[in-house]
């Protein structure tokens, strides 16, 4: 363990960097982590090829800063800019194996996308599909399905987790970290 000066708190030897874009940049990880060395490298407005053309700065290769742990969000300002289901793939495919390359012994968690406003929901299942698939076929890295926190009946974002459906309020992030919570206890050592 060192001391996160900083904080003032004792955090674990290697990071646990959380990669995405706005959902992820508003986290409060340090706090909700406290035991974990959390790097939020959210960056609002990402989209699965800004996060990949990024990844260097975002996933050191060496040196006492290359994640244990890497938990990816991305896709949903994909689907805004109406992007192809097999172009989002793609760039997270990249995006696995660049973390892969950089970070070799890391545990890899692909979240899917939390659910939006009505009209995005078709869409936001066929990615978490595709996601679903393409880590079903990596060996090493995990997929964390948000739905089951997050959804309403009719597939769209909980009325008490967002203000915009699609950004999350306080109430939000505490529904998503039920999920993380375990899945970050069972990565880190």
């Amino acid at each position: 363990m060192q001391e996160d000066e900083a904080a003032g708190v004792r955090r674990r030897d290697a990071p646990v960097v959380f990669l995405g874009d706005s959902i992820t940049e508003g986290g409060n990880w340090r706090r909700w982590f406290p035991d974990v060395w959390a790097v939020n490298a959210g960056v609002g407005g990402d989209t699965a090829a800004d996060v990949l053309a990024r990844l260097a700065s975002a996933v050191p290769d060496s040196g006492p800063a290359v994640p244990c742990a890497v938990l990816l969000l991305v896709g949903t300002n994909d689907l805004s800019w109406e992007r192809s289901i097999a172009a989002i793939t793609a760039d997270v495919a990249a995006i696995l194996d660049g973390i892969r390359q950089r970070a070799p012994r890391a545990h890899v968690v692909v979240q899917g996308v939390m659910p939006r406003e009505a009209a995005a929901t078709a869409r936001v299942r066929e990615l978490n599909a595709a996601y679903r698939a393409l880590v079903d076929a990596r060996p090493g890295v995990g997929y964390l399905d948000l739905w089951p926190a997050l959804a309403a009946s009719d597939g769209t974002l909980l009325a008490h987790c967002t203000e915009d459906q699609l950004h999350l309020t306080q109430a939000g992030y505490e529904a998503w970290l039920t999920m993380l919570r375990p899945v970050v206890a069972s990565l880190t050592p």
